[in-house]
């Protein structure tokens, strides 16, 4: 019978400290950094992807921090810190922004090329991040007024709330799939340590998925032999194979197709789907699919 990985849910007690350290130390700086970007961006088409910037590396600093060197072995548990890294980052950038408003006022608004000069005062991030009654007062209080807009039209009221909603969604969504993605890989119980991890260069697609993963259920080393290597995977529908091996012996596969889409910008991006859940794989076929990296 094919037996796949089961995780087993735990949680290293060091990964709560690593992630009080990200969400107080790392996280901040970056937020910091965040609103300045927003503040200096005048086009908001660019801000929405700033945001998506912005929630990929909350979510790679809970990944590879709070996740792998915390072990963290428990999806809920990696989204839950995603979403406290996400809700950190937030506020922390809510603080800068409002900080930097507050002194562009108080500097009179000049600037250039329609980007209001400012800077931040530190004084005043320690007063507004400890007081957040006063932050999200002066949130509601400029969200009646606005601060930017397209030509003469400034956004406020109900439209800025809209933008600033779909801000929050794509900084959140963003941060827990990339902060959630490692929890579920194999982790080896006895040696308290994650599998190794080794990707196979990009491989033909699969299409017939129901075979295929009857086939690799069956440890099928034909099927290994009909896959090739794909050159033109940066433009092309192909596969990719992850290997996974422990110091026990133990070695898991999981495989997943990459269809190409094509935007009508002609940019070119994969949706990806995972066929293959890490399975349990013998050695002939680890070694003969680690042959074809």
């Amino acid at each position: 019978m094919a037996t796949y990985y089961m995780s087993s849910g735990k949680s290293g007690p060091l990964s709560y400290l690593y992630l009080i350290a990200v969400s107080l130390v790392l996280i901040p700086i970056v937020g910091l950094l965040y609103a300045y970007a927003i503040w200096h961006m005048p086009f908001i088409y660019v801000n929405f992807l700033l945001s998506a910037g912005f929630g990929f590396v909350i979510g790679f600093l809970i990944n590879k921090i709070v996740v792998r060197y915390g072990k963290v072995r428990s999806t809920i548990m990696a989204i839950l810190f995603s979403v406290i890294g996400a809700i950190c980052g937030l506020y922390f950038s809510w603080v800068s922004w409002i900080d930097l408003v507050i002194n562009a006022a108080s500097d009179g608004g000049t600037g250039t090329a329609g980007i209001i000069v400012s800077n931040v005062d530190s004084s005043h991030l320690l007063n507004l991040a400890t007081n957040p009654s006063m932050l999200f007062s002066l949130i509601g209080s400029i969200n009646e007024v606005g601060t930017w807009g397209f030509k003469s039209t400034t956004i406020s009221g109900g439209f800025l709330t809209v933008i600033w909603v779909l801000e929050f969604l794509i900084v959140m969504i963003v941060s827990i799939l990339v902060g959630s993605s490692s929890a579920s890989e194999p982790f080896c119980e006895i040696t308290n340590k994650w599998f190794g991890k080794k990707i196979i260069s990009p491989l033909n697609y699969v299409y017939d998925t129901q075979t295929f993963v009857t086939s690799m259920e069956g440890n099928s080393l034909e099927a290994i032999d009909q896959l090739h290597t794909n050159h033109n995977a940066s433009n092309e529908n192909h596969s990719v194979f992850t290997l996974y091996a422990s110091e026990q012996g133990e070695r898991y596969l999981s495989v997943t197709n990459k269809t190409v889409q094509v935007g009508d910008d002609g940019k070119v991006t994969f949706d990806d789907v995972v066929i293959l859940k890490p399975l349990a794989v013998n050695k002939e076929m680890y070694d003969q699919l680690l042959a074809k990296v």
